[in-house]
């Protein structure tokens, strides 16, 4: 009896698997310290995500943005920061459902820059090159 392996393609429409853009900031997130820290870290890591679904490879629809910006301000106005750091978060958060999301990287660059004091050197490397990404 012979037996015969053959590959077998992958189907055509199986979506390919997509690696976690932001394990550090996660990382970090669920270890900082109560309070302040972890929800600065927490909000840095959800307006990634946001950031992160409006551009490619992504590119979510205009609707799925804005309802997802719509939770993250609900999110977002439930935790304790400053409130320039909250204004930053939510200027950034509006930026992700933009009809043209593209102008993001001077919102993001003023967060990361008052969130990067309260954010570990592995997380403040990925919103950099988040950042990076944007430009």
């Amino acid at each position: 009896m012979r037996v015969y392996i053959v590959p077998v393609p992958n189907p055509t429409l199986t979506l390919q698997p997509r690696e976690f853009p932001f394990p550090a900031l996660a990382a970090y997130a669920a270890v900082a310290p109560l309070g302040r820290e972890r929800e600065i870290a927490m909000a840095c890591l959800l307006t990634a995500r946001l950031i992160d679904g409006a551009g490619p490879p992504l590119r979510l629809s205009i609707e799925v943005r804005r309802s997802r910006a719509r939770g993250a301000r609900a999110w977002l106005a439930s935790h304790q920061m400053s409130a320039r750091l909250r204004a930053g978060f939510e200027r950034l958060i509006d930026a992700t459902a933009a009809e043209d999301p593209l102008q993001l990287s001077r919102p993001l660059s003023a967060v990361l820059e008052m969130a990067a004091p309260r954010l570990n050197e592995a997380s403040r490397a990925e919103l950099a090159v988040l950042l990076e990404r944007v430009r």
